[in-house]
């Protein structure tokens, strides 16, 4: 695995546990939690040590990834949009809410967890 993309995985490591076991989540939960987490996390983990391992293995691999082939499956297996998730932040704050949680890890996205407002007046025009 690339360090690039191993401090990716941490920061959704980070993510998850932090949605998943949240500060006050009761003792009794939180082995619950972590078994949910390992469960939530293990595909997409052993699917990026699988290739990261095979594109440093198989040079046909990095062929196929400059043609295309395989980054139209990376581009279908992480669908995350940065500015489609700031948007829908925006969306909630605009529509007054003060404390706006988007959770997108089931469906295979980072989260984006806003605990104060933030006035969003001067990025309307954007």
């Amino acid at each position: 695995m690339a360090l690039g993309q191993g401090f990716v995985m941490c920061l959704e490591d980070a993510v998850a546990l932090g949605v998943l076991v949240p500060a006050g989540t009761p003792r009794s939960e939180i082995a619950h939690r972590l078994e949910d987490n390992e469960s939530l996390r293990k595909e997409r983990a052993e699917y990026v040590s699988k290739e990261s391992y095979e594109q440093q293995q198989v040079a046909e691999k990095r062929v196929d990834w400059l043609k295309g082939a395989i980054a139209t499956e990376m581009r279908d297996r992480s669908r995350y949009d940065v500015r489609k998730e700031a948007e829908r932040v925006l969306d909630d704050f605009s529509s007054g809410s003060r404390h706006a949680m988007t959770n997108r890890i089931l469906d295979g996205s980072l989260s984006v967890c806003l605990e104060r407002h933030v006035s969003c007046a001067p990025f309307n025009k954007l």
